[in-house]
Formats: structure tokens, sequence, C-alpha cells
């Protein structure tokens, strides 16, 4: 239950409030862990007629738990009581938390797509819950993975260690430094995405029991894999070593300083989408240069007037004016940037998963930039004169 803080910053409107998801359909979600492996938080379109749907707690099931507010402080530094006033009574974007034990709790008879999504540093799967619902409510099932590599703000093994967040050397650092220290992240990031897709989308043996219905619903030869920052970097890493294994990749501002991304992908359509924050830094001519050498781009784009965390749930954490003053989104309002983000993914993952299309570059470029009312750009390489400087 939420304290007296979080009820009384909700009441004054301050407390973090998530729009409920973009698309057509109803989304419920439920977490569980591999076993063996890592804690998952599953999205997917429920059958809002089931009986089980219909008596699901939906009134007051919140967004973030008490674990994942104080990893929160932990990673940032700044005080526990201010994250579970601002946290703390938020309510969660699927409307009830619900496994489902039959085919009947998930919409229509058809199979979905399966998206596994990475998250970014400080992240874990509650902090893409907007995200993932969004693009779940558009026909997927999307499982967001908790990854216990010490990037998470918050995190649990299976033996129920709390793992809190690692950090990493003090900045500035040259990218040897960065990329030596990122390395065994990205190592076992790579293991757990390799748990995640052969629970998911394999024929297993000893398969979860709670798992059975909503793997009996995804269309195995439909794989995405996709991530924000650190989790698109991630992303790429696992590609690399299995480009068969995903239909797609969907990359929101990847983060290309702790690995060599200049060699790009190859064998797997892109899908990029960048915050005008991070095309202003000095590192979007590594991405540029990641760029050039994918042989199945799609698109390159970023939404004007966006930061860093307006992919995530953090931009929907405070009221527009102080959000936008604490850099959690920019210009742009947070609802349209997400709109945009989604409708671009969306239309990508259309095209390319559902209707198995090919595209050329600029022609896909500009549908995008014209469906987004002209709030998506297109991205080569550095955007103005680099205010923020390479990072270490």
């Amino acid at each position: 239950m939420p304290g007296f803080g979080a009820t009384v910053f909700s009441a004054i409107g301050l407390g973090a409030t998530l729009p409920p998801p973009l698309g057509p359909l109803v989304v419920a979600s439920f977490k569980c862990r591999i076993p063996g492996g890592v804690s998952v938080q599953v999205f997917y379109p429920a059958n809002a007629e089931s009986e089980r749907f219909k008596s699901a707690d939906k009134q007051r099931r919140l967004a973030y738990s008490e674990g994942f507010i104080a990893g929160t402080a932990y990673a940032t530094k700044t005080p526990l009581g201010l994250w579970s006033c601002v946290l703390g009574n938020c309510k969660h974007v699927a409307v009830a938390d619900l496994v489902p034990e039959t085919v009947g709790d998930i919409q229509g008879n058809q199979s979905y797509p399966l998206m596994v999504f990475s998250h970014g540093l400080m992240g874990s799967s509650d902090s893409y819950t907007k995200t993932c619902a969004d693009i779940a409510s558009h026909g997927f099932i999307v499982v967001a993975v908790d990854h216990e590599d010490g990037s998470a703000s918050f995190a649990r093994t299976e033996k129920g260690e709390v793992l809190q967040y690692h950090f990493p050397p003090p900045p500035p650092q040259p990218r040897e430094v960065v990329m030596a220290f990122r390395a065994p992240f990205l190592d076992k990031r790579k293991v757990e995405t390799e748990q995640v897709l052969t629970t998911f989308a394999e024929d297993v043996h000893g398969e979860v029991k709670e798992l059975s219905a909503i793997r009996n619903r995804i269309d195995k030869t439909r794989i995405i894999l996709g991530g924000h920052s650190f989790g698109a970097a991630s992303t790429v890493n696992f590609l690399r070593s299995h480009p068969s294994r995903a239909k797609c990749a969907v990359l929101l501002d990847i983060w290309p300083f702790p690995m060599e991304l200049e060699t790009g992908l190859q064998g797997v359509p892109v899908f990029l989408l960048q915050s005008e924050e991070f095309v202003r830094n000095e590192e979007a001519l590594i991405t540029a240069q990641f760029l050039k050498n994918c042989d199945q781009l799609w698109a390159s784009t970023y939404i004007e007037g966006s930061t860093h965390r307006s992919m995530s749930d953090t931009t929907f954490w405070l009221p527009y004016g102080l959000a936008k003053k604490a850099k959690l989104c920019g210009e742009t309002r947070p609802e349209v940037t997400q709109k945009v983000m989604i409708e671009a993914i969306i239309l990508f993952l259309k095209k390319r998963v559902i209707e198995n299309q090919n595209a050329a570059l600029e022609e896909f470029e500009q549908e995008l930039i014209k469906a987004s009312e002209t709030y998506l750009k297109q991205f080569r390489g550095l955007v103005g004169d680099g205010v923020r400087k390479v990072r270490g």
C-alpha cells in the first residue's frame, strides 16, 4: 500500500501517472521467473470478456515495487523518501495482473509476434511498462527482462539475493576502460537473452506451467529483439552472434560507447530511433558509423525535442514543467513523444514482421516522418555542434 507521502503527492498532482495504452487492445501483464534464469514481466493482449479478467483486481495495482523504488534511490544517489512519494501511488499501465491459465484469457484466436525487450542502465522491466504495454496493445506479446548483470536499479536472483546497481569507475574514462568494464555485463545479458528466447520461443522440456498458455499463443516464427540505451547495445551484441534468432531489431537511443559498434550488424533488419539529446552528443559519430555498416537498415530517425529519458516511464514521473527541468523530457511533451515513438515502431513492425515486406531506406523514412507530423527527423550523424562530449 502507498504511504501517506505518496497519497499526498498524488492528491496535489505531483505523483507519477502513466497514461493508458495507446493501442486498441486491452493489456494485462504478470511477472514470473524462468527456472535457473531471470525474472521477466510479460505484457499481452487480454480477453476482457473472460471471467478471470472480469474478476481480477484492477483498482489498486501499483506500477512500482518497494524494491524498485529503493533501488532507484540507491542508483541515482537521491533520497528514498522523495521516490517513495513520487512513485509509491502510481497505478500500473496494464489494467490487470493476470497470469493466463488458458488461451481463452488472451484476446482472439491468433498467434502473436513476440518482442523481447532489454532495459538500459539503472532500469528494469518496471522502467518500461508504458512502452511495453503500448506495443502489446497493438497485438504483440512483450517480455521485458530484469537483467542480473549489475546494470539494473533493482534485481533479485533466484536465491533471493538483491542486486544493487554496480557503479562504473568515475568519469571521464577512456573508451577502452568503459568497454572493459561493460564486457561482463554484455556477456551476462547474452546468456539471459538466450534463456528468455529458449523459454518463450522454442519447444523446451520442463517448461514453466504458468507460461504454457502464453507460449501457445506466440508465433515462434516472428521474434523481435529490442532495447533502450545499453539494452539496445546488448541487443546488437546478442544478434551479432545469433542473427537468425530474430526477424528484426528495434533499437531505441542506442548507447554506442561500451562496445565496438562501428562494424555494424549483418543479416538483421534494423530500426533505429534516437532522442534529440543523443544525436547532439559526440557519441552520435559512433552510431553513424554503426549505421553505415548495417546491411539491412530500415530507418534511422530521431524525435525532435526529446531526451534520452523520453523513451522510458521516467518521462511521466513528474508534471511536464518539473519533468522538463529535471531533463526527464524535452520541449516536446511526453505524451507526444510517446505517441510518435510507438506509432513509428508499430509501422515498422507491421511492414517487416506482420506483412513481411522489404522497404527502401529513404522511402520508409519519409513515410515515418510524414506520419509523425514532422516530429521525426532523419539521423545520419552528429546534429549541431555536439553539445555533449563523449562520456566515460
